[in-house]
Protein backbone atom coordinates (compact mmCIF):
# COMPACT_ATOMS: atom_id res chain seq x y z
CA UNK A 1 0.00 0.00 0.00
CA UNK A 2 1.20 3.39 -1.16
CA UNK A 3 0.48 6.49 0.82
CA UNK A 4 -0.06 9.63 -0.86
CA UNK A 5 0.60 13.09 0.75
CA UNK A 6 -2.58 15.49 1.63
CA UNK A 7 -3.58 17.92 -0.67
CA UNK A 8 -2.56 21.55 0.01
CA UNK A 9 -5.94 22.44 -1.33
CA UNK A 10 -8.15 19.53 -0.52
CA UNK A 11 -12.22 19.23 -1.75
CA UNK A 12 -14.55 19.92 0.69
CA UNK A 13 -18.00 19.35 -0.36
CA UNK A 14 -20.69 22.81 -0.03
CA UNK A 15 -22.93 22.98 3.25
CA UNK A 16 -24.70 26.11 1.83
CA UNK A 17 -26.75 24.37 -0.42
CA UNK A 18 -28.23 21.18 -1.65
CA UNK A 19 -25.20 19.20 -3.26
CA UNK A 20 -25.19 18.22 -6.63
CA UNK A 21 -25.45 14.66 -7.92
CA UNK A 22 -22.22 14.23 -8.60
CA UNK A 23 -21.06 15.53 -5.06
CA UNK A 24 -23.19 12.95 -3.49
CA UNK A 25 -20.76 9.74 -4.85
CA UNK A 26 -17.47 9.23 -3.81
CA UNK A 27 -15.41 6.29 -4.76
CA UNK A 28 -12.86 4.21 -2.95
CA UNK A 29 -10.23 2.37 -5.93
CA UNK A 30 -7.71 -0.03 -4.84
CA UNK A 31 -4.49 0.65 -6.81
CA UNK A 32 -1.35 -1.25 -7.17
CA UNK A 33 1.14 0.87 -5.46
CA UNK A 34 3.80 0.16 -8.40
CA UNK A 35 2.34 0.52 -11.26
CA UNK A 36 -0.73 2.02 -10.61
CA UNK A 37 -2.95 -0.05 -12.09
CA UNK A 38 -6.71 -1.32 -10.55
CA UNK A 39 -5.99 -4.16 -8.28
CA UNK A 40 -8.51 -6.71 -6.90
CA UNK A 41 -9.27 -6.94 -2.96
CA UNK A 42 -10.93 -8.70 -0.51
CA UNK A 43 -12.12 -8.77 2.80
CA UNK A 44 -13.20 -4.76 2.49
CA UNK A 45 -14.68 -3.10 6.30
CA UNK A 46 -15.60 0.01 6.34
CA UNK A 47 -17.61 1.91 8.66
CA UNK A 48 -20.10 3.97 7.31
CA UNK A 49 -21.87 6.97 8.90
CA UNK A 50 -24.85 9.53 7.97
CA UNK A 51 -27.56 11.05 10.01
CA UNK A 52 -30.19 11.00 7.11
CA UNK A 53 -29.45 7.27 7.20
CA UNK A 54 -29.57 7.07 3.14
CA UNK A 55 -26.11 5.45 1.57
CA UNK A 56 -25.93 3.11 -1.21
CA UNK A 57 -23.15 1.46 -2.19
CA UNK A 58 -21.75 -0.68 -5.19
CA UNK A 59 -18.88 -2.81 -5.21
CA UNK A 60 -17.18 -3.27 -8.63
CA UNK A 61 -14.67 -6.00 -10.11
CA UNK A 62 -11.99 -5.24 -12.85
CA UNK A 63 -14.34 -5.73 -15.55
CA UNK A 64 -16.95 -3.30 -14.22
CA UNK A 65 -18.94 -5.82 -13.03
CA UNK A 66 -21.48 -4.91 -10.17
CA UNK A 67 -20.28 -7.82 -7.40
CA UNK A 68 -22.49 -6.49 -4.55
CA UNK A 69 -25.13 -3.48 -4.25
CA UNK A 70 -27.08 -2.31 -1.55
CA UNK A 71 -29.14 0.92 -2.50
CA UNK A 72 -29.57 1.79 1.08
CA UNK A 73 -26.87 -0.01 4.10
CA UNK A 74 -29.47 1.07 6.59
CA UNK A 75 -32.61 -0.90 5.16
CA UNK A 76 -31.94 -4.69 5.69
CA UNK A 77 -28.34 -4.66 3.68
CA UNK A 78 -26.83 -8.21 3.82
CA UNK A 79 -23.64 -6.32 3.67
CA UNK A 80 -24.28 -5.22 6.90
CA UNK A 81 -22.22 -6.73 10.10
CA UNK A 82 -23.09 -4.86 13.45
CA UNK A 83 -24.80 -1.03 13.78
CA UNK A 84 -23.64 1.31 15.95
CA UNK A 85 -25.93 2.12 19.29
CA UNK A 86 -27.43 5.34 17.64
CA UNK A 87 -28.31 3.87 14.67
CA UNK A 88 -26.32 6.26 12.66
CA UNK A 89 -23.55 4.14 11.72
CA UNK A 90 -23.13 0.34 10.04
CA UNK A 91 -19.73 -1.77 9.93
CA UNK A 92 -19.81 -2.94 6.18
CA UNK A 93 -18.25 -5.95 5.11
CA UNK A 94 -17.89 -6.70 1.37
CA UNK A 95 -17.10 -10.71 1.32
CA UNK A 96 -15.20 -12.17 -2.26
CA UNK A 97 -11.62 -10.98 -3.15
CA UNK A 98 -12.58 -9.93 -6.49
CA UNK A 99 -13.24 -5.86 -5.43
CA UNK A 100 -11.42 -3.36 -7.12
CA UNK A 101 -13.90 -0.06 -6.79
CA UNK A 102 -16.08 0.80 -4.24
CA UNK A 103 -18.70 3.42 -4.88
CA UNK A 104 -20.83 5.21 -1.85
CA UNK A 105 -23.93 6.97 -3.17
CA UNK A 106 -25.46 9.80 -0.60
CA UNK A 107 -29.05 10.02 -1.30
CA UNK A 108 -29.44 12.91 1.38
CA UNK A 109 -28.48 16.33 1.38
CA UNK A 110 -26.23 15.96 4.73
CA UNK A 111 -23.28 14.12 3.61
CA UNK A 112 -21.65 11.10 5.35
CA UNK A 113 -18.70 9.85 7.28
CA UNK A 114 -16.26 6.85 6.01
CA UNK A 115 -13.91 5.63 8.73
CA UNK A 116 -11.93 2.68 9.66
CA UNK A 117 -11.52 1.10 5.75
CA UNK A 118 -9.73 -1.92 5.75
CA UNK A 119 -8.96 -4.81 3.15
CA UNK A 120 -6.38 -7.28 2.02
CA UNK A 121 -4.54 -8.12 -1.00
CA UNK A 122 -5.39 -11.66 -2.53
CA UNK A 123 -2.54 -14.38 -2.05
CA UNK A 124 -1.52 -15.25 -5.70
CA UNK A 125 -1.49 -18.71 -6.61
CA UNK A 126 1.79 -20.34 -6.71
CA UNK A 127 2.66 -22.50 -9.59
CA UNK A 128 2.87 -25.76 -8.75
CA UNK A 129 6.21 -27.45 -9.09
CA UNK A 130 7.04 -30.66 -10.91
Amino acid sequence: MQLLPLSSNPFIAPTDRDRLPSERRDFVRFLDPGSQALRSVGGVRVLVGDGEESIGVRARDADGQTVRDCPNVFLSCPLVVSTLANGEAVNLRFPGEDIVTVEFIDEGKDGFTLDDLSYVRPVPECAETP
